[in-house]
């Protein structure tokens, strides 16, 4: 089994995301492998400091332990997300409900946070949003206001032209003035549910 740090397989671009294999020995040797294609070796967990769009795809771990028998984890799917706005389902460990969660990236304020249902407003009171299984399948959309706060700086120097008798007005002189600008966007993101399996008992 894989995990992620931190606990989801949806990441914004320049994120660190940490894989953890658990399984096997933690003292024998692991690879990891991307796409099939090896990206790492010998540790049992995987870091990205910076994670970039093409760090996307399909990750598993791999270890060959007493006499020389392969076991390797299951696949598991990594996406960056080049964006402002992630949401996130997650499966309790039974696979009976999902969990949905919206993330920001730190740094930006959430004024407002609604999700949607195949366009339809499911506005819950508080995340994360729990959904049935039964009634899980469909287009889910995370829509969240964000606001920042833009700081500029403009300079400029101003050269005086002064007379002999002005003894304390020569010299280089410089405006500065900070301005504060606050924007309020609007960004959403979209995930797809799809169910497989039997009811249960």
């Amino acid at each position: 089994m894989i995990t992620f740090m931190p606990n989801r397989n949806r990441v914004f671009k320049g994120e660190s995301i940490t894989m953890t294999c658990n399984m096997g020995n933690h003292n024998w040797p692991y690879v990891w492998l991307k796409d099939s294609q090896k990206v790492d070796t010998y540790m049992y967990y995987y870091t990205i400091p910076s994670a970039q769009v093409d760090h996307s795809g399909f990750y598993y771990c791999s270890q060959t332990v007493w006499m020389g028998v392969p076991i390797e984890s299951e696949t598991v799917r990594l996406e960056v997300i080049d964006g402002l706005v992630i949401i996130q389902p997650l499966v309790d460990e039974y696979g009976r409900s999902y969990s949905l969660t919206c993330h920001s990236p730190l740094g930006y304020t959430e004024l407002s946070t609604t999700f949607y249902k195949d366009d339809e407003n499911i506005c819950p009171f508080r995340e994360p949003v729990d959904i049935d299984s039964w009634n899980a399948p469909g287009k889910y959309r995370c829509e969240r206001e964000l606001s920042w706060n833009e700081f500029v700086t403009d300079s400029m120097s101003l050269h005086v032209r002064v007379d002999i008798d002005s003894w304390n007005a020569p010299g280089e002189y410089r405006c500065e003035r900070e301005l504060s600008r606050n924007e309020y966007v609007t960004y959403t993101d979209t995930v797809f549910l799809h169910v497989r399996g039997k009811s249960w008992s």
